[in-house]
Parts: C-alpha cells; sequence; structure tokens
C-alpha cells in the first residue's frame, strides 16, 4: 500500500512539479511581458523589464563565480537530468532557454531560485512602498501584504525543498541564491521608482496618495471623528 502510495507520488504530483519547476524561470518572465503587452500596464511592463535586467545580472554573476573554484557550489549529482534542466524539453526547443545550460562546475545562482527570489523581492518591496495606500484603504486591503508574503514565503520554500529533494540543487547554493535574488529585485524597485515614478512599481493598481494638490498645493485630509452618543 506504501509503495503504491508512493508511486502515485511520484507519477502524478511528483511529474507535475517537477516540470513546472523546470519551466517556471521562463515561463515567469514570458508571462510577465505578456501581462505587460494584455493589459498595457506601465507597472507591468516595467516589472518585465526588470525581469529581463535581473537575467542580464544572472549571467554575469555565473561567469563570474566560474573563475572560482568554490567545492560549496559545485553541481548537485542530478543536476545535469532532465527533470533538473532549465528550458523546453522537446526534440526542437531543448535548448531555448533565457537562462542557458549551466554545464560548467559552478551551480550558483541557481536559475528557478534566482527568477523566483528575484520576483519576490520586487513585489514585497513594491508593496511595502504602499504600505500607506493599504493601510488607509482598510483592513480587506491592507491584508494582502501579509497575506502575499506569508503566500511567496510558502512558495518558495516549495519549489527550494523540491529542488533539494531531487538534488537538482546543493543546500548551499540555494541559500546563498535567495537572499541574493531577492536583494535584487529591491534594488530594481528603487531603481524604477527613481527612474519612472511611484505608478511604475504599482502592480496592485491601487490609488496612490498624494501630498499635494492638483493646483501644487498642500492637501490635508481631515479626520472625521465618530459622533457622541
Amino acid at each position: 500500500m506504501a509503495a503504491t502510495i508512493g508511486t502515485f507520488f511520484k507519477d502524478y504530483p511528483g511529474a507535475n512539479l517537477a516540470e513546472f519547476a523546470r519551466i517556471l524561470p521562463d515561463s515567469l518572465v514570458i508571462m510577465s511581458g505578456l501581462m505587460a503587452v494584455l493589459t498595457t500596464s506601465l507597472s507591468f511592463g516595467v516589472f518585465f523589464g526588470s525581469l529581463l535586467e535581473s537575467i542580464l545580472v544572472f549571467h554575469l554573476l555565473r561567469k563570474g563565480m566560474s573563475w572560482f573554484d568554490f567545492s560549496f557550489l559545485k553541481q548537485a549529482p542530478k543536476a545535469f537530468q532532465n527533470q533538473c534542466r532549465t528550458g523546453f524539453m522537446s526534440p526542437t526547443l531543448s535548448d531555448l532557454s533565457l537562462f542557458g545550460s549551466n554545464s560548467s562546475f559552478n551551480a550558483f545562482p541557481s536559475a528557478p531560485i534566482y527568477i523566483l527570489s528575484v520576483a519576490i523581492g520586487y513585489i514585497y518591496s513594491s508593496l511595502s512602498n504602499q504600505k500607506r495606500e493599504l493601510d488607509a484603504l482598510g483592513p480587506m486591503q491592507s491584508s494582502r501584504f501579509y497575506v502575499s508574503i506569508l503566500g511567496m514565503a510558502l512558495f518558495l520554500f516549495l519549489i527550494a525543498s523540491f529542488r533539494m529533494y531531487s538534488e537538482c540543487d546543493t543546500f548551499p547554493v540555494i541559500m546563498l541564491t535567495i537572499p541574493i535574488g531577492i536583494i535584487i529585485g529591491v534594488i530594481l524597485v528603487y531603481q524604477n521608482l527613481a527612474f519612472f515614478g511611484p505608478d511604475s512599481t504599482n502592480l496592485a493598481a491601487i490609488p496612490l496618495l498624494r501630498n499635494r494638490a492638483a493646483n501644487g498645493e498642500q492637501l490635508y485630509v481631515c479626520s472625521v471623528r465618530n459622533p457622541p452618543s
């Protein structure tokens, strides 16, 4: 009975999760670009451009770290097997991936963990900069911040655990990739705020509070007191 259950999870949820984790880096970037086109949203367009920028950083990191012979950054035992490769697996698209094929000794950074960490850092930083607006819209909206953080953390934990369980990535590689990706995501948000303004990082599409009225004068918000009972 136990063997049957184990086989079921290996052949169905396990196989689907492996496929999902393998195409995650490319699909996340492609879907963000598709959303930017379909919604014609400035924030999604900037997010897509930021992910492309993070891919450039990814290749620079991998190229730079390949010059060093750090044993704790070596490839995992099954890193070159199909279930651990990044990209599309078909006779014609097997090598089609924005992250390339890593055939070197160095495994840092891990492509799925890296791009997911960048996205999490970007979304977290974006929502953090809109905390005032979320609080002003009430508890139903302000809870988005905490629910998003919890959901993203659990999702990252799931993918990282699966990659380690499948021996696609080692523990040191994952533990170094996560903070690097998050930091890059946060930096990209502040870069976009500086160049394009707060609307460029408003992925939640919520009204942004302004400190001044349309005519440039100071805008005052009066609090409403509860009437005496």
